[in-house]
């Protein structure tokens, strides 16, 4: 293939692709998301104070979870 003819090629595929789009959007159907919320056994090794704070980051990631998928209806 010639170097002129290269974007000629790939103007094609984009023109292909900006045809295609909104007949794929039409359709494809809705996109689900799931998270898996689970905690792992805190190890027994552990002081009191190491698993406080093992504890609270859970709390503070499964609060995370909820704040970015509560208000996208995302079944947890």
């Amino acid at each position: 293939m010639s170097p002129t003819q290269r974007p000629l090629r790939f103007s094609a595929c984009i023109v292909l692709a900006a045809l295609a789009a909104p007949l794929a959007a039409q359709t494809q159907g809705p996109i689900r998301l799931v998270f898996d919320m689970h905690s792992d056994p805190i190890p027994n090794g552990l002081s009191l104070p190491g698993r406080v704070a093992v504890y609270q980051e859970w709390v503070g990631n499964m609060s995370w979870v909820l704040d970015r998928s509560e208000p996208l209806g995302v079944q947890v």
